[in-house]
């Protein structure tokens, strides 16, 4: 194995043990060039120059696996600093501060800042500025739930003017404000434009045609005040006058803005500071319309699940005028055959192994089982009752939906999710055979028979009022109150 490569693999997998005899070994190189002759002392620096130059690059690589390594960090300032790369020494400390509070690495900040180094805390390239601020949005995003279920922004298309939006309200502040310094400019143009962007958002949602090719700075400016575009948004949200509730929208935008002034005062070259404040009031912009989008999906979650409990009360309270007397058992009849039961074969979809259960025969039609369970499947889906069929081996049931009862296990499952609710609803057809009786009535339930005499005409049945909330309730679940979106 070549040198280099050698110090390279040293470099990558030392300990932290090793690290500081490294490191130790540099700094006794450096007192041995005292004691020698000018040409001993030649060669003996460039072998240090060339040792130190392969430990940056070691280091470095080190990083490259773990970017947050404390002691790789600290190893690669000790080296910059020994190389002369003081600026570079002082940057990497300040950072490694950020990130640990390590009294070694503040005392060798100090002893840089003793010979002379510029102390880069709170100094930043408009990138790491940038960088900074964008990552500090997400996070904000992430905190307050107003990322999409995948975690990722996504926007309205259809208003998203971020550029111009957020330009122009920096523009206006910058106007009104500069009289008060620069910090007073960059807060209210956060500020205004977090605010903004929620108001334009949320009258979108309820007249999108008034904003056909038109700009929606120009509609904000002639519609609202702009130095209260705090209390005209509450006034949207329907939280104006509640406190509670209004600082949790000005804590969304308040940690924002006091974390990116400081960040934006440190940019230098100053002639940066600029780009840096529409950066930030870009991001603003975005959690403002953030915000709006969650708004209105909560409140559309509402509207579903009042329409819902509308419909499920109108049924319960159909009892009373549902006339139905079930017959007498001595008029029933009960003569018993055994049917033959055959195997039914498919793949499980939890482990993916083949497998099968028993079932009745039913002229071939047995066959059809799953097949037929998934077309009930499909059919609440396409009326926005997201569905699914699973079918499982006796393991997988019991691990994934075991059953209170020893002697059941729950080979075929049914889950559905309701437009208001966020957890599924999970049934269990039956696996002797097809019986989609329940999924019928919820189906037709959900399909406008809300009342207990349409059910009966709509699935040609004549079952009791319990009997019909019951089949209901075990598709399409109960009754919910609270806003978490928790199916009961």
């Amino acid at each position: 194995m070549g040198y280099h490569r050698f110090l390279g693999c040293l470099f990558c997998g030392v300990q932290d043990h090793v690290l500081k005899q490294i490191i130790h070994g540099f700094a006794m190189v450096d007192k041995m060039l005292v004691n020698l002759n000018a040409r001993i002392a030649a060669v003996v620096i460039q072998t240090s120059i060339f040792l130190r130059n392969n430990a940056l690059a070691a280091y470095n690589k080190a990083l490259a696996i773990d970017s947050q390594y404390g002691k790789a960090m600290f190893g690669k300032a000790i080296i910059l600093r020994n190389l002369g790369k003081l600026e570079q020494a002082m940057a990497l400390s300040n950072e490694i501060l950020e990130l640990y509070n390590d009294a070694d690495v503040q005392r060798f900040k100090t002893e840089l800042i003793k010979s002379g180094v510029r102390d880069t805390t709170g100094i930043y390239s408009l990138q790491q500025a940038i960088d900074k601020m964008t990552s500090k949005a997400y996070e904000i995003s992430a905190a307050n739930r107003l990322l999409d279920k995948d975690g990722r922004i996504h926007t309205i298309r259809e208003i998203t003017q971020k550029e111009d939006f957020s330009g122009r309200i920096y523009s206006f502040c910058k106007r009104r404000y500069s009289s008060l310094g620069k910090e007073k400019v960059w807060s209210e143009s956060i500020i205004g434009a977090f605010y903004g962007s929620a108001y334009v958002a949320l009258q979108y949602y309820q007249t999108p045609e008034v904003f056909h090719n038109v700009n929606y700075y120009d509609y904000l400016q002639n519609n609202v005040n702009l130095e209260e575009l705090d209390r005209s948004t509450e006034k949207l949200l329907g939280i104006l006058g509640d406190d509670n509730l209004s600082g949790k929208v000005w804590s969304i935008i308040y940690s924002f803005a006091t974390f990116c002034v400081p960040i934006i005062g440190g940019v230098e070259p100053a002639s940066d500071l600029d780009t840096a404040a529409k950066d930030a009031t870009e991001s603003a912009y975005m959690l403002g319309m953030l915000l709006a989008m969650r708004h209105h999906e909560q409140e559309e979650l509402k509207a579903s699940r009042s329409a819902l409990n509308n419909a499920l009360q109108k049924l319960a309270d159909s009892s009373k005028d549902y006339d139905y007397s079930p017959p007498q058992r001595s008029a029933m009849c009960y003569s018993m055959r055994a049917p033959k039961i055959v195997p039914l074969y498919f793949r499980c979809d939890g482990c993916g192994q083949n497998t099968n259960i028993e079932v009745h025969e039913s002229n071939g039609k047995e066959k059809e089982i799953i097949k037929n369970y998934q077309s009930v499947a499909s059919k609440f889906s396409e009326r926005g009752y997201p569905s699914a069929f699973k079918c499982y081996c006796d393991q997988c049931a019991n691990k994934y939906y075991p059953s209170a009862n020893p002697y059941t296990v729950h080979n075929f499952v049914f889950s559905l999710t309701r437009p208001d609710c966020k957890k599924p609803v999970i049934s269990y057809p039956s696996t002797d055979s097809f019986n989609n009786f329940k999924y019928r009535i919820a189906l037709a339930f959900i399909s406008g028979a809300d009342t207990l005499s349409k059910l009966s005409a709509a699935t040609n049945t004549t079952l009791t009022a319990s009997e019909y909330l019951e089949h209901v309730h075990t598709v399409l679940g109960n009754v919910v109150t609270d806003m978490g979106g928790d199916s009961k």
